[in-house]
C-alpha cells in the first residue's frame, strides 16, 4: 500500500532485498522478541499493512510542532482511508537531534489519530535513536438519541415521526418519561403512537426512560415499575438506555447499579462531557465521571469511576456530547473540502470553553462536535512539544535554586503522565436534543448525513443494539480483563521501588511522615498491604505486637529487616491468606489506588480485621484530575469515592484528614491528584 504525502515517509524497499528483511534488519536493535511479534503481527505481503518509513522526518519534532503535528495527522487520514479492516500501520522513525519525539510524547501524538498496539524505543550510540510504531486505525460507533418534548404537539410529533420514517440514519434512543409513556399508552388509537409504533417495528428508532427531578424519588424505589410503561409501548424492542436528569442522586445511591440490571436495563447516558477538570476540591462533591468521553464499565459501588477489571455482565456509562439546539445551516465549505481530501485542519484548533461552570459544552455543528470528539487533549499537547519551551525549563530545574517549585510544575512543561489513548473501538453518544421542530429535526439528521460522507466506512451511525456492543467493546479494551493481567502490571510498574529503598527516618519523604505520625503509637498485630521494600515496616514495626509485611514478589520481601521481627506474605491483598478477625490493624500506604476490585479488598479487609479494628490508609485522590493519568493506579478515587466504597463494606470512616504535599515540600509532579491525598482511619463495623 501507498500514500501520498508531501514529505516522503513511505517505505520503499530496495531490489536485491525484501521489504521484510530490511523491516526485520531495521527492526534488530529492539531485540529478537518485539521483532518477532512485530513481524507476526503484519501481513508478510503488506496488502493489510502500511509501512511509514524509515525516516528522519521528524527528528526536529520540537522545533515545529504544529507543523510535524499536521503532518502525522494528515499522513494517518490519508494512509486510513483505503486500509482494510484488520489493517496496520507500522511506523519506522530514526532520530539523532534532541528535539525529536521521545516515546511518552510519540504515544500522546500518535495515539490521537491511531489506536497503538506497540511503541518502543531503543538507543544506539549516544545520539542515535530509533522509534517503532504499530497501530490501527479506529472504528467509529455513533449513536444519535433524542428526546419527546414535556408538552409534545400530536400534528407536530406526526410530522416528525413520518420523517423519521423516511430516514436511513438509525435513532439509538427516544427518551420518554414514565408520565409521557402513560400518555402515549392512553392514546393508542392516536396517529403519533401508530407511527412510533412503526419506526420501532422497522428499527430505526428504540426507546429509552429518561427520569426527571420529580420522579427520581419513585424511580430509584421500583425502577422495574418506571420503565414498565415504556415497555408496553415497545413489547418487541427492549429499553435498554436510562438517563437520571438528577444526576447528583444517581451518584449517591450505590445500590442502584444492581437495580438497572435487575430491570433489563443495560447502559446509563446521565453524564455528560464536563470541559473542567475536578475542580470543586475534597470536601465539595463532584458528581461528573472520571473519563470526559466514550464507554467505560462502572465500580459497582461508584458509578462515576471505571472499574479496573473488565466484568462480563457490566453495566456500561456512555458520556454524552450535545448539539446546541441552534445548528448552524452548514458546514464550513473549507472543512468539508478538506475532509474529503484528507487534509488535515490546523491542529491548534480548540474550542471556546463555555464560561458557565460544570455545564456540558454544546456545539452548534458537527463539524466543531466531532473536531472536539477527536482532538480533545491537541491544544494543551502543542504547547508541550515545544522543544525550546521545554529545553529551557530542563536547564532552570538542573540549576535553579528554586528546584522544588519548578519540579512541582513539571507537569505544565513535559508530556507526563499523558491520559490513556483510546481504544481501537470508540463510542460516541450524541444528545439531538427535543424533537420539538421539524425543521430542526431535519437539519440535524441531514446534517449528519452529510457529515457522514466525509468518512470511510469507519465510521457508522448505529442502533442502540450496535452502540451497546460497540460500548461493551469498548470499555474492555480500557482494562485488564483477568486478575493475573493486573497482578503483572503492577509488578512491572513498582521495578523503580528498588531504587528508592531507604529506610532511614531522616530521609523519608514528607508525606509518609505525616502519614507515621497519623498513626497511633500502638497498634497490636498488624498487616501492611503492599508494603514494598519495607521503608514504612522499619519505622513503624516497633508500635506492633507482630508485624506482616505483604506484596507480589518474594524479590521485596527478601529486602525485609529481620531484626524488627519483620514477617512477609507473598499474595494479592484481594484474597488476603489470613484467618478471619485474626488482626488489630491494617496499613495501606500508597496502595488501595491500585486495587482492581476496591470493594473486594476493602471486604477481605473488613473480614480479617477484628471488630474495632482499624485500617490506617494514605491515598491520592486521583479523580480530580483526570488530564493526568497513572496506569497503575486502577482506583480514581476522592472523597466521595472512598465514603461510598466503605459504606458498601461495612467500614466506617473515623477520621479524613486531607494533605497537600506540595505544600509539604515534596519535590516532583504529582498532578493526577493536584497533590491532594487523604489520610485514613476507617475502623470495622460487625
Amino acid at each position: 500500500m501507498s500514500v501520498d504525502t508531501k514529505e516522503n515517509l513511505v517505505f520503499e524497499s530496495s531490489a536485491s532485498v525484501s521489504k521484510l528483511e530490511q523491516i526485520q534488519a531495521w527492526l534488530a536493535p529492539f531485540g529478537e522478541k518485539l521483532t518477532h511479534q512485530i513481524l507476526n503481527d503484519i501481513d508478510k505481503d503488506f496488502k493489510k499493512t502500511l509501512v511509514l518509513g524509515p525516516t528522519h522526518t521528524f527528528s526536529e519534532f520540537g522545533l515545529n510542532p504544529n507543523r510535524m503535528l499536521n503532518l502525522v495527522l494528515s499522513t494517518i487520514e490519508k494512509a486510513t482511508h483505503d486500509l482494510p479492516v484488520g489493517g496496520n500501520i507500522l511506523w519506522l522513525i530514526d532520530s539523532s537531534q534532541p528535539s525529536s519525539l521521545t516515546k511518552i510524547e510519540a504515544e500522546a501524538v500518535f495515539g490521537d489519530g491511531l489506536a497503538i498496539k506497540i511503541i518502543e524505543e531503543v538507543e544506539i550510540g549516544e545520539k542515535y535513536r530509533r522509534l517503532v510504531i504499530l497501530a490501527i486505525p479506529r472504528e467509529e460507533y455513533v449513536g444519535l438519541v433524542f428526546h419527546l418534548p414535556t408538552d409534545f404537539k400530536e400534528e407536530m410529533t406526526c410530522s416528525i415521526f413520518e420523517f423519521l420514517l423516511s430516514q436511513d440514519t438509525p435513532i439509538a434512543g427516544l427518551f420518554l418519561t414514565f408520565s409521557q409513556a402513560k400518555l402515549l399508552l392512553d392514546n393508542q388509537d392516536s396517529m403519533s403512537v401508530w407511527l412510533l409504533k412503526k419506526l420501532l417495528e422497522e428499527q430505526k428508532i428504540s426507546l429509552a426512560l429518561s427520569i426527571p427531578h420529580s420522579r427520581t424519588a419513585f424511580a430509584v424505589r421500583d425502577i422495574a415499575n418506571e420503565i414498565l410503561p415504556l415497555r408496553l409501548l415497545s413489547p418487541n424492542v427492549p429499553v435498554r438506555l436510562v438517563r437520571f436528569e438528577d444526576t447528583n442522586e444517581y451518584v449517591m445511591r450505590r445500590d442502584l447499579l444492581s437495580s438497572l440490571r435487575s430491570a433489563g436495563l443495560q447502559a446509563d447516558t446521565s453524564f455528560g462531557y464536563n470541559q473542567f477538570e475536578s475542580c470543586q476540591g475534597v470536601s465539595g462533591a463532584d458528581y461528573s465521571s472520571y473519563l470526559p468521553l466514550g464507554a467505560y464499565q462502572p465500580q459497582h459501588f461508584d458509578c462515576r469511576i471505571p472499574t479496573g477489571q473488565w466484568q462480563e455482565e457490566g453495566f456500561l456509562e456512555l458520556i454524552t456530547l450535545k448539539l446546541s439546539p441552534e445548528l448552524s445551516p452548514t458546514f464550513s465549505l473549507e472543512w468539508l473540502e478538506k475532509k474529503r481530501t484528507h487534509e488535515k485542519l490546523d491542529a491548534c484548533w480548540m474550542i471556546e470553553k463555555n464560561v458557565e461552570l460544570n455545564n456540558p459544552l454544546m456545539f452548534e455543528n458537527w463539524e466543531k462536535l466531532w473536531d472536539f470528539r477527536t482532538h480533545l487533549q491537541l491544544s494543551r499537547l502543542l504547547l508541550l512539544l515545544d522543544f525550546k519551551r521545554k529545553d529551557s525549563y530542563l536547564n532552570s530545574l538542573k540549576n535553579s535554586d528554586q528546584f522544588l517549585d519548578l519540579s512541582q510544575q513539571y507537569h505544565e512543561n513535559i508530556v507526563y503522565n499523558w491520559p490513556a489513548n483510546d481504544p481501537w473501538i470508540r463510542t460516541t453518544l450524541v444528545d439531538c436534543g427535543e424533537l420539538d421542530r421539524i425543521e430542526r429535526v431535519k437539519k440535524v439528521l441531514i446534517g449528519a448525513k452529510n457529515f457522514k460522507s466525509c468518512f470511510n466506512f469507519r465510521f457508522r451511525f448505529v442502533n442502540q443494539i450496535d452502540l451497546l456492543v460497540a460500548g461493551q467493546k469498548e470499555s474492555k479494551e480500557r482494562v485488564a480483563d483477568n486478575t493475573q493481567l493486573n497482578l503483572e502490571k503492577q509488578k512491572i510498574e513498582h521495578i523503580y521501588l528498588k531504587d528508592n529503598n531507604d529506610k532511614d527516618m531522616n530521609s523519608l519523604r514528607e508525606d509518609l511522615v505525616k502519614f507515621i505520625d497519623f498513626i497511633p503509637k500502638k497498634l497490636g498485630t498488624t498487616l501492611e498491604v503492599g508494603s514494598g521494600f519495607g521503608q514504612l515496616a522499619s519505622v513503624l514495626a516497633s508500635r506492633c505486637t507482630s508485624y506482616y509485611c505483604l506484596d507480589l514478589t518474594l524479590e521485596m520481601l527478601f529486602e525485609l529487616d529481620n531484626s524488627k521481627g519483620l514477617q512477609g506474605l507473598v499474595a494479592d491483598f484481594h484474597h488476603l491468606p489470613l484467618c478471619d478477625s485474626s488482626l488489630d490493624t491494617i496499613i495501606a500506604n500508597n496502595v488501595l489506588e491500585h486495587s482492581y476490585d476496591p470493594l473486594r479488598s476493602l471486604k477481605e479487609i473488613h473480614r480479617v480485621l477484628r471488630p474495632g479494628g482499624t485500617l490506617f490508609a494514605l491515598i491520592p485522590f486521583e479523580k480530580l484530575n483526570p488530564n493526568h493519568h497513572l496506569p497503575a493506579h486502577l482506583w480514581k478515587s476522592d472523597q466521595l469515592s472512598i465514603e461510598l466504597a466503605c459504606a458498601a463494606s461495612n467500614l466506617q470512616i473515623r477520621k479524613l484528614e486531607v494533605i497537600d504535599i506540595y505544600k509539604l515540600g515534596v519535590a516532583g509532579s504529582f498532578s493526577s491528584c493536584h497533590g491532594l491525598h487523604g489520610m485514613l482511619d476507617i475502623v470495622v463495623q460487625k
